[in-house]
């Protein structure tokens, strides 16, 4: 059995050729259930092209950053966390390519796991809402939403949006359905 690597990115751009990643959280379970937790600020080296609605909702302020090191301080490291098992992320694309382009940048040139699972995925075949955005999961099941677009926080919930689809059964689909339909009637 793999391990699983859930992911989360907060960034300055949608676009990982002219952005950067600014934040970035690594849950890895073993096969064992062990945990090993990673979360990092990163200190952008281009903040002039960010985008500025994406630093508004990550939250990016100078302060908070003042003591962050470059994405090649921890290049290296997050590379071997990536090496091997399942990267699980929300919209796993869009961190892994950031992820992929950042090392590449930083002139790492070992290779990280390309086995991917993204939780937006299940959500869309076993939840019976609209939208798949973090937010209306969150809302759906009536998390807290309190330093959302924060690295770890969107980890970890990607993680407990994972187990709980995983886990779900016919009976529980069916219940979330029908709370759905009565919320919205």
């Amino acid at each position: 059995m793999k391990p699983l690597i859930f992911i989360d990115t907060e960034t300055t751009h949608l676009s990982p050729l002219i952005g950067e990643i600014i934040e970035i959280a690594i849950i890895t379970v073993y096969p064992n259930n062990t945990q090993l937790s990673f979360c990092v600020k990163v200190r952008p080296k281009h903040i002039k092209t960010a985008d500025k609605t994406a630093l508004l909702i990550n939250g990016y302020n100078i302060k908070d950053w003042e003591n962050s090191k470059p994405f090649e301080y921890h290049a290296e490291y997050i590379s071997h966390l990536l090496r091997y098992g399942i990267i699980i992320g929300h919209n796993v694309q869009f961190d892994y390519s950031f992820i992929k382009e950042e090392l590449k940048k930083a002139g790492v040139r070992k290779k990280i796991s390309y086995h991917t699972f993204d939780t937006k995925m299940l959500a869309m075949e076993h939840l019976p809402i609209q939208s798949t955005s973090m937010k209306s999961i969150r809302d759906f099941f009536g998390w807290s939403s309190f330093r959302e677009h924060t690295a770890l926080k969107d980890c970890e919930d990607c993680m407990r949006l994972y187990y709980k689809l995983i886990r779900s059964n016919f009976i529980q689909r069916l219940f979330w359905k029908w709370k759905y339909n009565r919320s919205n009637k």
